[in-house]
């Protein structure tokens, strides 16, 4: 992999340090759980007959305001662009994949002082694999519904299918994807109050037999919880389902029926869906999938900072997010069967470790003089 197709802010005297050398370095320190400016230098100074495995680095390693300076100009859609393209080498097709779109806000990237208000990315993430595929910042989270299409048209989606939240289940949104010949699993909530009294009556005055494909379930246990989950599809057309006609590929409605038990105590939660495939089986591995772009969440703001990041100047914070993004997509295609946490650790303990993560996500290291 090469950052040549970066386009470079700075003006050619303030180029001491070269583009390639600064992303890279920065990319080394999240892998490691290195988060501020001065601890990019500090590691970097540490390490640097390692980094020069993969980039000359001839003056060195920039000061900590040099790196933030950087990160502070570069220009975050070029930087998306170029991470867009590398993602999809890692991901490969997307055929058979579930690919979730979810919103997420830097709290961190909020500026009390300027009156700035906090970062909201929308984000793609590939399910089976965790990589992220492409990140758009949207500015507040209702902007995502703007923001999906011009997503959509950005990836390579046919054959996929694309899941999402309520707040993105617009038909123009199910056109788009129905048009890059993917198919879709769209949350519904009282916001879509026809639709989804609509939907909760059809499966309210109908009984679905437990051995036909429309109905699947499965129990499961973790933290003192057992979660029995009910996944039940309705197969739609214009007999029987007044606003078929509205949802271009519409083929089925779901219901997600979830019993929680924790200590004698027991909630009861239902969601619905409206799907542009059949099968329940498929909708609860669509639905399910969805939930873990929550993980890819957790992992940002635990094991990479980011809710606790004080980056604010002008596109440090989104430029750094995609820094975090990279440095995820790494781990997630080689980790194995550690986590990502142990991973970071490993790829910081083991210098040969941290070369394969690298070499095995397309960094390529030089030949010896």
């Amino acid at each position: 992999m090469s950052f040549d197709a970066l386009e470079d802010p700075r003006m050619d005297r303030s180029k001491t340090y070269p583009l390639q050398e600064i992303v890279f370095l920065a990319n080394f320190a999240a892998l490691q759980g290195i988060e501020s400016w001065r601890g990019i230098e500090l590691l970097g100074d540490k390490h640097l007959d390692f980094l020069r495995r993969f980039y000359l680095f001839k003056e060195g390693i920039p000061s900590h305001q040099t790196i933030g300076r950087f990160f502070s100009i570069l220009k975050p859609q070029s930087f998306e662009a170029f991470f867009m393209a590398w993602s999809a080498t890692l991901s490969g097709p997307s055929a058979g994949k579930q690919i979730a779109i979810d919103g997420k806000t830097s709290r961190g990237s909020y500026d009390t002082a300027s009156g700035k208000q906090a970062i909201h990315l929308l984000n793609a993430c590939a399910v089976e694999s965790g990589i992220v595929l492409e990140q758009l910042e949207v500015g507040a989270k209702t902007n995502e519904i703007t923001a999906v299409p011009e997503m959509i048209d950005a990836l390579d989606l046919a054959g996929a299918i694309i899941s999402g939240d309520a707040l993105i289940t617009q038909k123009d949104i199910a056109d788009k994807i129905i048009d890059a010949k993917a198919d879709y699993n769209l949350a519904l909530k009282g916001k879509h109050k026809n639709l989804h009294d609509e939907v909760k009556y059809q499966f309210d005055t109908r009984k679905i037999s437990t051995a036909s494909s429309n109905y699947f379930s499965e129990t499961e246990k973790s933290h003192g919880r057992v979660h029995e989950r009910t996944y039940e599809t309705i197969d739609v057309d214009d007999k029987i389902f007044p606003q078929f006609s509205e949802w271009k590929g519409l083929k089925s409605i779901g219901r997600v029926s979830t019993v929680v038990w924790k200590q004698d105590k027991e909630t009861v939660e239902t969601r619905y869906y409206l799907l542009s495939y059949k099968g329940a089986e498929k909708f609860a591995k669509s639905a399910k999938g969805h939930w873990a772009v929550e993980s890819m969440y957790w992992i940002l703001d635990v094991t990479f900072g980011e809710d606790a990041s004080r980056k604010r100047k002008v596109h440090a914070p989104r430029n750094y997010s995609l820094i975090r993004k990279f440095a995820l997509n790494v781990i997630r295609t080689f980790k194995g069967k550690l986590s990502v946490p142990l991973t970071n650790i490993k790829s910081a303990a083991n210098p040969e470790s941290l070369t394969s993560m690298l070499v095995s996500s397309g960094f390529a290291q030089l030949e010896p003089t």
